[in-house]
């Protein structure tokens, strides 16, 4: 079991975020994973920890005993900074063959909400010394059917994401699947930065580098931006390559994991510093 430390230094604020996602909890899960992830990550001494999506493998997951695990490494990891968090397309369904099923999650955002330092996105904004998150969660049917919910999406998201003006912004989502499509449409120049999941990094090994993938959730294959660091006009893209790669659901997949490291994403917002005698 290994740690993967993806670092990028983007102009902003003169902060340090850690990124992670993909987590994908569930009652026999590894727990020596959040061991070396709270370990790895208190290292870095983060001014701000993201969580973008899919805390749990499936959204039943949070009616188990075993979430006490999963609430304890989030409360633990809000002792080193701030958390702030979104949820994922996982933390909404259940799977039973090939029938999926959407799920509320009124509890668990209950349960993390009740902890100090942890703010749960959904929807709503965390503001804090110059420095702006947004977490929005699309529609569950957004998911690998983005053209069928794409003028939905878009105009829930420019109702409910008004911005603060004057301040440093950060969009925090699952998917950043489509995202460059709609740019315009959302006005994601409005946002510095965009902190996304879900994508496991396009299953690409991490010493390989780009942002093209091998495969995407919705079993597209060679696609672009889905992993990594880009920049697109005004707006800097950071995709979290996940803590998992596979996960329970996708069978005897699963046993691969540790093949591939996990990752933790370090993102360095350095202000640029002005010339002498300016």
């Amino acid at each position: 079991m290994r740690v993967n430390r993806e670092i990028y230094n983007i102009e902003g604020p003169n902060k340090k975020i850690v990124l992670i996602s993909d987590i994908h909890f569930y009652p026999k899960y590894n727990l020596k994973r959040f061991n070396l992830l709270y370990k790895n990550i208190k290292l870095e001494k983060p001014d701000y920890i993201c969580i973008a999506g899919d805390l749990l493998d499936q959204a039943y997951v949070s009616n188990t005993k075993e979430i006490n695990h999963f609430y304890a490494f989030i409360e633990k990891l809000a002792t080193i900074s701030e958390v702030l968090l979104v949820l994922g397309n996982h933390d909404y369904k259940n799977s039973d063959g090939h029938k999926i099923t959407k799920a509320t999650q009124t509890n668990l955002i209950k349960v993390l909400s009740s902890f100090n330092n942890v703010h749960v996105l959904e929807q709503s904004i965390y503001c804090d010394k110059g420095i702006c998150f947004y977490g929005y969660n699309p529609t569950f049917e957004y998911y690998c059917t983005k053209e069928k919910d794409k003028a939905k999406m878009i105009a829930d998201f420019q109702k409910k994401m008004p911005l603060v003006k004057d301040k440093y912004n950060v969009l925090l989502i699952h998917t950043p699947l489509g995202l460059k499509d709609i740019y315009d449409d959302i006005s994601l120049s409005n946002y510095h930065l965009v902190l996304s999941g879900h994508t496991h990094g396009g299953l690409v090994p991490s010493f390989i580098k780009g942002n093209r993938g091998l495969i995407d959730p919705c079993r597209g294959f060679f696609p672009k931006y889905v992993r990594g660091h880009y920049r697109y006009q005004k707006t800097d893209f950071v995709i979290s390559s996940g803590v998992i790669k596979f996960s329970n659901t996708s069978g005897i997949f699963e046993y691969f994991n540790d093949i591939f490291p996990m990752t933790i994403t370090i993102i360095n917002l350095k202000s640029k510093k002005k010339p002498k005698n300016a």
